[in-house]
C-alpha cells in the first residue's frame, strides 16, 4: 500500500506571448477556488486550456505504452499528429508567431516551478524550481519534442528528460508518465466531457497508481511492457506463420 502522499500541480501564473491567435499578450494569476474562461466560439478558449496543459506536460495525449512504430515495437507516448504545427496552424503566420511562447508557473505540494515552452516548436526551453528557499536551474540540452525519444538512453542530457524527472520526485509518482495520466485523465478532459468511471482502464490506471507504493508502481509497469511486448513477439510469430503456410500451399497448388 502507498504511505506516502500523491501531489498535483497547482497553478498560479500563466504568460502566452507573441501568439497571434489572441489579440495580444496574455498574464493571468489563478486565484484559489474557481478560474472561469468566458467567450463565444473561436475566440481561443480550448486553446488556452491546451496551451496550459502543453506547458505542464508536453504536447502529449497519452502517457508510455507498447506500441507498433513503423512495422517495430516501441515504448512511445501517444503524439498528436500534427504534432509541430499543432499551435502553429491557430495562428495568423506571423513573423513574430516564430517567438510565440508559454510560460508556466505551478507549486507541487511546497515546491515551486517554472517552465517555459516554444508554441512554434513544440520544445521546452527553461525551467527551474525554488525548494527551501533555493532556486534551482534545471539543466539539459535543448530538443524539439519530436527527436526526444521515450525509451533511449541519450536522452539523459535533456532538459525536457531533466524536468520530467524533477516534477515526477516532487509528486511522489513512479515516474513522469503517472503525472501525463494525472493531467490529461484527471485533472483536465476534453470536449467530449467523459467521465472518469466511464472508462474501466482508467479507473484500473488511478487505483494503481493512488494505492501502489511508487517503487512498486514503477516494477508493476516493467512487468507489464515486458507482457505486452510478448504478446506483440508472438502476434507477429503468427501473422508470419500464417504467410508461410499461405505461401507454401499456393506453390503446392501450382
Amino acid at each position: 500500500m502507498r504511505e506516502e502522499k500523491i501531489y498535483l500541480p497547482s497553478l498560479k501564473r500563466v504568460r502566452i506571448s507573441n501568439y497571434s491567435l489572441y489579440n495580444g499578450d496574455i498574464d493571468y494569476e489563478f486565484v484559489d477556488g474557481l478560474n472561469l474562461i468566458i467567450g463565444g466560439n473561436g475566440v481561443g478558449k480550448t486553446t488556452f486550456i491546451s496551451i496550459i496543459k502543453y506547458a505542464l506536460i508536453g504536447l502529449y495525449k497519452k502517457d508510455l505504452d507498447v506500441r507498433v512504430y513503423k512495422g517495430e515495437k516501441r515504448l512511445i507516448r501517444g503524439k498528436y499528429t500534427n504534432c509541430n504545427t499543432y499551435f502553429r496552424s491557430r495562428t495568423e503566420e506571423l513573423e513574430s508567431d516564430k517567438e510565440g511562447g508559454v510560460e508556466l508557473w505551478f507549486n507541487i505540494n511546497e515546491t515551486e516551478f517554472y517552465v517555459k515552452r516554444s508554441l512554434y516548436d513544440v520544445k521546452i526551453e527553461e525551467a527551474n524550481y525554488i525548494k527551501a528557499g533555493i532556486e534551482y536551474k534545471i539543466p539539459g540540452k535543448i530538443l524539439k519534442q519530436e527527436l526526444y525519444k521515450e525509451d533511449g538512453t541519450d536522452r539523459e542530457d535533456s532538459l525536457q528528460y531533466m524536468y520530467e524527472k524533477t516534477v515526477a520526485n516532487e509528486a511522489n509518482l513512479s515516474d513522469f508518465e503517472d503525472f501525463i495520466f494525472f493531467v490529461n485523465q484527471i485533472l483536465l478532459f476534453g470536449e467530449s466531457r467523459e467521465n472518469v468511471l466511464w472508462s474501466e482502464s482508467v479507473q484500473e490506471r488511478l487505483f494503481s497508481s493512488f494505492l501502489n507504493d511508487a517503487s512498486l508502481e514503477k516494477q508493476r509497469k516493467e512487468h507489464s511492457y515486458e507482457s505486452r511486448n510478448v504478446r506483440f513477439s508472438c502476434g507477429q510469430y503468427r501473422q508470419g506463420a500464417y504467410r508461410y503456410r499461405r505461401n507454401d500451399s499456393s506453390r503446392r497448388g501450382r
